[in-house]
């Protein structure tokens, strides 16, 4: 595996750079949303009105993220890791290697610097995927799953480990863990638009990993459309070309528009485009 030189915050693009274009106009419109929501709740409170069945419930699920901030990250914390394996030096260390010189080119570690999360293995019973969280209102931390680790482990692919160790890091360096988003996703999911907010964190996680990562090494996510077992089997020239031969419908549309994650096409064009045009600064479609 070759190491790219480190580097620190100030070196590279600031994180305002590095967000998908369309995270903050819709984390704005949850916030917008929520404070009229929660403004029209304590009017009618206000003024003595009585609150039928809706407003009810639409008061009742704005404290839900208050409740999930005190009790549920932690209870999701503790789950986690006592049913995983903490991966240090000592366990896992090729892997850990990785994500430590990863970590410490994204600016974690070191005087001055946010401590470099906590990782965790756990058993993916066949998902392939990993997560970056909080365990308090400060702590974070990083799982991946053990379906993922196979791939570098069982078919010696752990550039696909780099480039998963960066997105899920960028995650942390761009502050969607931060227990203050929480709060939107109750109005948003009202409207529709949880699944696209939470898009745009991918895509721009995705921009992290392409800048601190070579973007040639996102081409392992193949592994998640693919399987474990075969994704070092996939011509990629002909995945894509795959992609090509079908007409861009409404349907790739919708179905984008419906996940929180960009459909895979989407997803590896984008990525595609960071190797063609050698650069990271690609967003990928919302559409």
């Amino acid at each position: 595996m070759t190491n790219l030189p480190q580097q620190t915050p100030t070196a590279g693009p600031s994180i305002k750079e590095l967000r998908h274009w369309a995270e903050m106009p819709f984390i704005w419109l949850g916030i917008i949303l929520t404070a009229i929501a929660v403004a029209s709740v304590f009017i009618l409170l206000s003024v003595g009105a009585e609150l039928d069945e809706d407003a009810a419930l639409i008061m009742t699920a704005l404290l839900i993220p208050i409740f999930a901030g005190v009790v549920l990250v932690r209870h999701m914390y503790w789950t986690k890791i006592t049913n995983s394996v903490e991966m240090n030096e000592h366990q896992f260390p090729e892997a850990y290697k990785i994500y430590l010189d990863v970590a410490t080119r994204m600016g974690f570690g070191g005087e001055g610097n946010p401590p470099v999360p906590r990782l965790y293995l756990e058993n993916g019973m066949g998902g392939m995927n990993a997560f970056a969280a909080k365990c308090n209102f400060s702590d974070k931390y990083v799982v991946i799953t053990s379906d993922l680790m196979d791939l570098a482990y069982a078919h010696g692919d752990f550039d696909i480990l780099e480039f998963v160790f960066a997105h899920e890091l960028g995650h942390v360096k761009c502050g969607h863990v931060n227990l203050w988003r929480l709060a939107v996703n109750p109005v948003m999911t009202l409207v529709r638009l949880q699944a696209t907010m939470t898009r745009a964190t991918e895509y721009t996680a995705d921009r992290c990993a392409s800048y601190y990562v070579e973007p040639h090494k996102a081409m392992g996510m193949i592994g998640l459309y693919a399987g474990k077992n075969m994704s070092h089997r996939v011509d990629i020239d002909e995945y894509f070309a795959s992609i090509e031969n079908h007409k861009d419908s409404w349907w790739i549309v919708v179905a984008n528009f419906l996940a929180d994650h960009a459909v895979g096409w989407r997803r590896m064009q984008t990525l595609k485009r960071c190797i063609d045009e050698k650069t990271w600064d690609i967003h990928g479609k919302m559409l």
